[in-house]
């Protein structure tokens, strides 16, 4: 079958303190079960920014960035995590994932994430948050902050689109800058390229290829078969768009007999990313909270 092109609208394209690597705490146990080749790409992270780049809405990318995230902090180092909100909730974000986890404190401190049904605030997201707690509730290194724009970050822009994507590369830099530990940002896979692109007439010129205060090391989502809880518009083979807010079947982009829970950096030069992250099959990971926001659609 002959997969969906999904058309994200434009409205979609647009909707700390420094601190050495932690010494190994043998007392944690972690119950880490990172991707095939995950010490590859540590060894990228001690020098590099990792960008996971992703389809929206899927338990399977944050389950990735988890075990990531896990074992990197397993070696004992330090680690940030950046996530795609507005980033004047990122110091609130982090504060409210000091122990014990409460969800209604997590709700409150990131509404804009958690209030636009693009898939960036699932149940998923909620679960890798609870993680994070988890972790500082042991005694690690780990905090999250947020690097999206804000309705002021626009104001008089007459391309909303690359205005966003500096925002978010400016936000990231502003967020690394004197961090020695490993730093690992979520985004889609658009803002994750590292060269400009065609899309829509329009010229992007995405957030990863603008990150300046340390070198950029992306890796793409490759999945198969499945489902993903978008928001998008949707051009069917007969050629009618369809607006689609909840779970999307998708073919996936892996294609026969792809690899599962394993990196890949052996990509072509050519590539706008260093690597791949081969998920398997996927599923639709529904909002967190669903009653912030209108959803007739939705599941």
């Amino acid at each position: 079958m002959r997969p969906l092109t999904i058309a994200i609208s434009l409205s979609t394209l647009l909707a700390a303190c420094t601190a050495d690597p932690a010494a190994p705490n043998s007392s944690v146990e972690l119950n880490c079960d990172p991707y095939e080749n995950t010490g590859q790409v540590l060894e990228q992270a001690s020098a590099s920014l990792i960008v996971f780049g992703e389809m929206h809405g899927t338990v399977e990318s944050l389950d990735a960035v988890q075990h990531f995230i896990c074992a990197a902090l397993e070696q004992g180092h330090a680690v940030r995590l950046g996530l795609e909100t507005g980033h004047a909730q990122s110091a609130a974000l982090d504060l409210a994932l000091a122990p014990p986890f409460e969800e209604e404190r997590i709700k409150r401190a990131a509404n804009s994430l958690w209030s636009i049904p693009d898939g960036k605030g699932s149940g998923s997201t909620l679960k890798l948050l609870k993680h994070v707690s988890a972790w500082k509730a042991e005694g690690l290194d780990v905090s999250v902050f947020t690097y999206d724009g804000e309705a002021e970050d626009y104001q008089g822009a007459t391309n909303i689109a690359n205005v966003r994507d500096a925002t978010m590369a400016r936000e990231i830099d502003r967020n690394l800058e004197g961090f020695d530990g490993i730093s690992v940002v979520l985004t889609g896979n658009f803002h994750a390229r590292k060269t400009a692109f065609e899309f829509a007439d329009q010229t992007f010129v995405p957030m990863a290829s603008l990150i300046t205060e340390r070198p950029v090391f992306v890796l793409t989502m490759i999945y198969g078969p499945g489902e993903a809880w978008v928001n998008a518009s949707v051009q069917n083979e007969d050629g009618s768009i369809e607006e689609n807010i909840g779970p999307l079947q998708l073919s996936g982009n892996a294609g026969d007999d792809a690899p599962m829970r394993t990196f890949d950096l052996e990509i072509a030069a050519d590539e706008p990313y260093d690597g791949y992250y081969y998920t398997g099959p996927i599923t639709a990971s529904p909002p967190a909270f669903p009653d912030l926001f209108d959803q007739p659609d939705g599941p």
